[in-house]
């Protein structure tokens, strides 16, 4: 992978992640998925690794988010940390896992798996919307896509996965829409409110 690819996911993948605007983060991450899935369709060892990875990342999850924001008339919380603090965290988060990469001479690819998986778990904990949430997990599944690019996966595990990463998007997506519907929030601290 040349450098100029990884930091343009890397950056992209910070994007998702500090962009107030949620229809902008969508974009960023259909952009990712995009040049992710071309990746995968030149470094797969299976088609239907690229079939299945089409449809969830460029298809589906993307549409899913999408419409969360629709119904939630493109609300969105306040994060925890301001925007320039959460963007020097996440350098720095960044610089150690490529310093880490670095001294053990790991490759590039693990390189900008280890960066989107910090970015993806750094978003789940620090963002306090249950929308962030969902775009969190999808930076931490795209890493694994990233993880996983020229190992042969057996059809049912693609399967598989497919089906539980749409399940866990719809899901939060749901709680997202529901906790908006309930109180007019996002906030994942108000998640408790929700009671069947």
């Amino acid at each position: 992978m040349a450098p100029v690819l990884i930091l343009t996911l890397i950056i992209l993948g910070i994007i998702v992640c500090e962009h107030r605007n949620l229809y902008v983060a969508v974009a960023s991450l259909l952009i990712q998925n995009v040049i992710l899935l071309i990746l995968l369709f030149y470094g797969s060892v299976s088609i239907f690794t690229v079939i299945f990875s089409a449809i969830s990342l460029v298809i589906v999850i993307p549409l899913i988010i999408f419409l969360t924001i629709s119904k939630t008339k493109s609300y969105s919380e306040e994060p925890f940390i301001d925007g320039l603090t959460s963007i020097s965290i996440l350098i720095f988060l960044i610089s150690i896992s490529t310093a880490y990469a670095i001294l053990n001479s790991l490759s590039l690819k693990m390189l900008l798996f280890l960066s989107l998986l910090i970015i993806g778990v750094y978003m789940m904990i620090v963002k306090a919307d249950l929308i962030k949430l969902g775009l969190g997990l999808s930076l931490v599944n795209n890493a694994t896509h990233i993880l996983t690019m020229g190992v042969e996966i057996p059809i049912l595990a693609d399967v598989s996965l497919t089906i539980v990463k749409i399940f866990t998007i719809s899901l939060i997506m749901g709680l997202a829409v529901g906790l908006y519907n309930k109180t007019g929030s996002l906030d994942i601290r108000k998640l408790t409110l929700l009671r069947w």
